[in-house]
């Protein structure tokens, strides 16, 4: 099950649970010594995240944890981060109560924790809530023992957030989650409640250390079955976003009728999107992508778009190496006669993040992207502390 679809999937969250502002400009970091600006991140000298709030992907790397189901999923990227990391890569094993939904155990980035660094350089875990039991309760086995644990009393799923040295980036979702979705006893008794779109701001910007300004709230893609933020933006470094671009040579790939009609939304919101947080000051990056394709989900049977997007890749950064693990662009589904042209997207976005100082490796998640997830969305990871 991909994470909380909305509308009619509602109710299976239920029952499993019961078993845009207007960007601000940039802020001067107040951790930034001299010049009052924003220190730029150095790509070649990997060194623990240093700022307060959540950390980036961008960030030294601790562990990645997935679930063992993976290797029935997407068994390319499960032996690429066995290769990759070592034991750094811990395989998850427990046991879902819910066994007609066997697969929405993989989805662990909407299972994990935020990691924040607070103020005094020490990692604290927190804990959101969740209609599903699993990911109100579960924190990754490693390291062992945890991060200081904390509980943040707001509904949401950490696909759902993006974050850099001066800004956290959400989309609207979130706050529809929190003024909307009913209300259980077992959630309310760990602080939910109906919040106001400032409420949940403030809340968030308290469990983060940062000033509610920092904290930017982006429309969701149209069309996608998530909401989540990670579906079109990446942060690399410091000053640096990735949005992908739907190019027309793309679009004219699209099938007639409706497939061409949400293809050309998503087109221009990421367009949108793009000079929207080029306003914040970043360098925005538009890799190519492909149109989605209507397709069949595997997980509920619905005809929804399937977003091949280069922006769900999963950052890993270590001592020795920084490796972008990127989807491949012409796994399934995909529009017909896109062959060529995937291959050449591929070859645009390894081009991209070495401009960026990272190394590609791409991986086949034709399952994922029919359960209408792909890299970033079945991957815990724990910073370095």
């Amino acid at each position: 099950m991909r994470p909380l679809p909305w509308g009619l999937s509602l109710c299976l969250l239920l029952a499993g649970a019961a078993l845009g502002r207007t960007p601000n400009p940039p802020r001067p970091d107040a951790r930034a010594p001299g010049s009052g600006h924003p220190q730029p991140h150095r790509l070649n000298t990997p060194t623990p995240w240093d700022g307060v709030g959540p950390v980036p992907d961008y960030a030294l790397l601790g562990w990645v944890v997935t679930h063992e189901r993976l290797a029935v999923r997407a068994p390319d990227l499960v032996r690429t981060l066995d290769r990759l990391l070592g034991d750094r890569h811990v395989r998850e094993q427990y046991i879902t109560d819910v066994p007609a939904k066997a697969d929405g155990v993989i989805w662990l980035r909407d299972h994990q924790p935020i990691y924040v660094r607070q103020r005094n350089g020490i990692l604290k875990a927190l804990r959101p809530l969740h209609l599903i039991r699993q990911r109100l309760s579960w924190v990754p086995p490693e390291p062992v023992p945890s991060f200081f644990v904390e509980r943040l009393p707001l509904l949401h799923e950490n696909g759902n957030l993006i974050a850099t040295r001066r800004h956290v980036f959400v989309s609207a979702r979130l706050m529809v989650e929190n003024a909307e979705y009913p209300r259980l006893p077992t959630l309310q008794a760990l602080g939910q409640r109906a919040r106001s779109r400032g409420e949940t701001l403030a809340v968030l910007a308290e469990a983060f250390d940062r000033p509610v300004e920092d904290i930017v709230v982006l429309p969701h893609m149209p069309h996608e079955v998530t909401g989540h933020v990670d579906m079109f933006l990446m942060a690399v470094d410091d000053q640096t976003l990735f949005v992908p671009a739907v190019p027309p040579e793309a679009l004219r790939l699209a099938e007639p009728g409706e497939p061409t009609q949400i293809a050309h939304a998503i087109a221009t919101f990421l367009d949108d999107t793009a000079k929207r947080v080029g306003a914040l000051g970043y360098t925005v990056v538009r890799p190519p992508m492909l149109p989605p394709t209507l397709t069949l989900s595997i997980d509920d049977g619905n005809m929804d778009p399937a977003v091949i997007s280069p922006t769900n890749g999963l950052l890993l950064r270590t001592r020795r190496d920084a490796v972008a693990l990127m989807p491949r662009p012409d796994t399934a589904p995909r529009p017909p006669h896109s062959d060529a042209l995937a291959r050449r997207y591929a070859k645009a976005w390894a081009r991209a993040l070495s401009a960026h100082g990272w190394r590609s490796e791409f991986v086949d998640v034709a399952d994922l992207s029919q359960l209408r997830g792909l890299v970033r969305c079945v991957t815990a990871v724990v910073p370095a502390p």
